[in-house]
């Protein structure tokens, strides 16, 4: 054979090898494309969900710890009369509250106990009455007798004390929420 055959025919290979070949090669890379994309745009959509459920679970983090805020402000600005009533109301805020977080909170375990024992405030609890004072004389100054003297009498409350005990739960319930 001659040379100019043998290139030519080398050519006619190099040609249909390039036509069969090369089109495989270049379905195969825009596959490879394609599915890179795809993985990126999964990667892509996942990540957006895990923001938005961050910014959710911050959302919700931020409303609770608004909602202890304004009881925080609720009860200190309260008279003692009212103190017992406002607690009352909270009760229900506070509960709903807290159901919307339950899935966020890291030490659970802490917060619930502490939420029940929000919960659980008593009006004794709050009124803190005190244990130590004693009721007034029954007698007059010459040590008559005075029926009914101390008849309606109670232990005087002690609201700075139920206020505080609130405001402990509170804080500790916002630094639980709170946590990482």
């Amino acid at each position: 054979m001659d040379t100019g055959i043998i290139i030519s025919l080398l050519g006619v290979v190099v040609a249909l090898i390039g036509w069969l070949v090369v089109p495989g090669i270049n379905h195969q890379l825009s596959l490879k494309r394609e599915r890179d994309a795809e993985l990126r745009r999964i990667e892509r959509d996942k990540e957006a969900r895990q923001q938005a459920e961050a910014d959710t679970k911050t959302g919700r983090k931020r409303d609770f710890t608004t909602v202890l805020n304004e009881l925080q402000v609720a009860f200190q600005s309260a008279a003692n009369g009212e103190l017992i009533a406002k607690h009352v109301r909270s009760v229900e805020i506070l509960s709903r509250a807290a159901c919307k977080i339950e899935h966020d909170i890291s030490n659970l375990p802490d917060f619930q106990r502490t939420l029940d024992t929000y919960l659980s405030l008593t009006a004794s609890d709050i009124e803190c009455r005190d244990q130590s004072a004693k009721p007034p004389p029954t007698t007059d100054a010459r040590g008559n007798f005075i029926p009914g003297a101390n008849l309606g009498w109670q232990k005087p409350c002690r609201y700075d004390l139920g206020r505080k005990r609130i405001k402990e739960l509170l804080d500790k319930l916002c630094e639980l929420a709170n946590q990482p």
